[in-house]
């Protein structure tokens, strides 16, 4: 079974080549191979734990191969080198040994559900106009909101956090403003309160529910709570809504 599923990994027809996991693990592909590559393994599982292994393993200097190995062992030379080379060969050999298991641990365990959160995490980007002269911009929009909008478009987190807390202190059931203010916490670490936040708004009834349930089993995910992360995404792997491709690929993974 392990042999079938090797072979299988190393088939170019099917999945990515040794020289390319190897090549991406040391950062030696160009941008067009490598953004070919990490589009794979995100679809590819399998792939994706043998790139693990081979990061694990860049560290370890290269060592000479197996014909190599068997060359020295003949004991070629004079007979009085013979030990100390036998000696050296034993250490490569094991030195080898190490980096195969390590590639073996990292291509067939269980990502943790820290590294499932980084695969799948992309922050939100602010999809509502924020100019207050626009006729489009929603009615929610007080000037406190917009101008905690703004800075979290730019990145300015923990401004826009203090903004998000002064809205709600004016709109306490904000949607906008809870969803943004959750999705702010996550992105500075407070993943216990951003859940809290996500799962108002996931259980309610506005513009922002669907997307609240993706962030918020992504943020189960971050906290450890597995169970909890896997039943708000098979709600979601059980439509067509936002991000119910991701979260099959995602929950295939947690099995």
């Amino acid at each position: 079974m392990a042999s079938k599923l090797l072979n299988d990994l190393f088939d170019a027809k099917s999945c990515l080549t040794e020289a390319e996991l190897r090549g991406y693990a040391k950062g030696e592909l160009s941008g067009n191979e490598r953004f070919r590559v990490e589009n794979h393994l995100l679809d590819c599982p399998l792939c994706a734990d043998a790139a693990e292994g081979y990061h694990l393993a860049r560290s370890t200097p290269e060592l000479p191969g197996f014909s190599e190995l068997k060359k020295n062992w003949s004991g070629s030379g004079n007979g009085q080198e013979t030990r100390p080379r036998v000696i050296r060969m034993v250490m490569r050999v094991a030195a080898i040994a190490v980096i195969v298991l390590a590639a073996y641990w990292g291509f067939f365990r269980q990502q943790s559900s820290e590294q499932l959160f980084d695969n799948y995490y992309t922050a939100y980007q602010l999809d509502i106009p924020v100019n207050m002269r626009s006729v489009d911009a929603p009615a929610a929009l007080m000037p406190t909101l917009v101008e905690a909008l703004q800075e979290y478009d730019s990145g300015h987190y923990e401004s826009s956090l203090r903004g998000f807390h002064s809205a709600l202190a004016e709109a306490p059931g904000n949607e906008i403003a809870i969803f943004y203010q959750s999705l702010t916490q996550l992105e500075l670490g407070d993943a216990r309160a951003s859940a809290e936040g996500l799962q108002k708004v996931a259980e309610g009834t506005g513009i922002y529910k669907d997307k609240a349930r993706w962030y918020l089993g992504l943020t189960w995910l971050k906290l450890g709570e597995k169970e909890k992360a896997r039943t708000i995404l098979s709600k979601i792997a059980s439509g067509n809504g936002y991000k119910y491709e991701e979260a099959r690929k995602l929950l295939k993974q947690m099995e």
